[in-house]
């Protein structure tokens, strides 16, 4: 569903005194919004296996749970799908992974395929596809997103769980829903980065925003039916140009990596790297890229000294799994911790 296609349909909702009616439709929009995962299955202690099963619907329709009688369910064998029309891997001129909306859809479309196998397993197949369409370096990147950007939905579908169902109190529904959105926020931007976060999910975040915006016109009691239509007007408007300047402000982030590759293929230093992104970003946003990457450098460090201990572990085969997950506890947040069962299985 697109962005203006979404507004419709929260106006369709809110309409004839459907204030309850929008409240419960966004609420199920926020807690909807990209894959659905049972987030402490997959980052409990005990949780030694990367399974599919803890998927429980596919991407973009939240309501379908994955149906076990269809013919790919458990046990069976399937080599990883083709790419579908809109979603693609694409690298620079440098060789580095170019991330657009391409890259979550195709993401979206092996994770929706994979059975109830082992994870570590299907892994095999996804990275297998990555290298045919990918130079090594941008295969690489790409593999490392993918469990980044799994991680991220993970950690959301927690923060979804724990945000409860949609309650008649429309100020309380405006004021839990405003702080999911924020903490979602807070979660994509720790995992993916700014621009990443941006690319996969702004359009989402501007729908989210939109009938929250909606859902405070619709409840005002202050306003009369002529105010409430022109308040609404205006949210219209207004959302009109804000999909028009972030479609300006993606197009400015793809020239961006275009632009980098292009100076590191020349051979630029990474000090005319950080200018560039300074220029087109503005002194804000490029510190906080710079923050974040700093950040993953870190958590890179960290997890090669766990891979360093993890290596060395002297236990019996039978104690080895827990011996693991002790580990991994000693070096990593609760929120980290399928990113790294997702590193050890590549």
């Amino acid at each position: 569903m697109g962005t203006r296609d979404g507004r419709r349909e929260l106006a369709r909702m809110s309409s004839s005194d459907g204030k309850w009616m929008l409240g419960v439709a966004l609420a199920t929009m926020l807690l909807g919004g990209g894959l659905w995962w049972v987030g402490q299955q997959l980052s409990a202690p005990g949780a030694t296996g990367l399974r599919s099963s803890h998927l429980r619907a596919v991407p973009g329709n939240p309501g379908q749970a994955i149906d076990p009688r269809r013919p790919h369910a458990a046990g069976s064998r399937r080599t990883a799908p083709q790419a579908p029309p809109d979603g693609r891997l694409q690298a620079d001129a440098a060789g580095q992974l170019q991330v657009d909306a391409d890259t979550r859809r195709l993401f979206d479309h092996f994770l929706v395929a994979l059975t109830d196998d082992s994870l570590d397993a299907e892994l095999g197949r996804i990275k297998d596809y990555v290298q045919r369409e990918l130079p090594a370096v941008a295969a690489a990147q790409a593999m490392d997103l993918l469990g980044r950007y799994v991680a991220c939905e993970i950690e959301t579908s927690t923060l979804n769980q724990a945000a409860g169902l949609p309650g008649a109190d429309t100020e309380a529904e405006l004021s839990r829903l405003t702080s999911l959105l924020r903490e979602r926020r807070r979660v994509r931007l720790r995992h993916l980065g700014p621009l990443t976060a941006a690319i996969f999910y702004d359009e989402q975040e501007r729908l989210d925003q939109y009938g929250i915006d909606r859902l405070r016109v619709m409840s005002d009691p202050a306003l009369d039916d002529h105010q409430r239509e022109e308040r609404l007007a205006l949210l219209e408007r207004r959302a009109e140009i804000d999909a028009r300047q972030a479609a300006e402000r993606m197009r400015s982030y793809q020239r961006l990596q275009a632009d980098i590759a292009a100076l590191r293929a020349a051979g630029a230093p990474e000090a005319a790297v950080a200018t560039l992104r300074v220029q087109t970003l503005g002194v804000e946003e490029a510190a906080q890229l710079d923050e974040w990457e700093r950040r993953q450098q870190a958590w890179e460090e960290r997890y090669r000294v766990y891979r360093e201990a993890l290596d060395g572990l002297n236990v019996p085969p039978h104690e080895h799994a827990a011996a693991a997950d002790t580990l991994r506890a000693q070096y990593f947040p609760a929120s980290d911790l399928w990113r790294v069962r997702y590193r050890d299985a590549l």
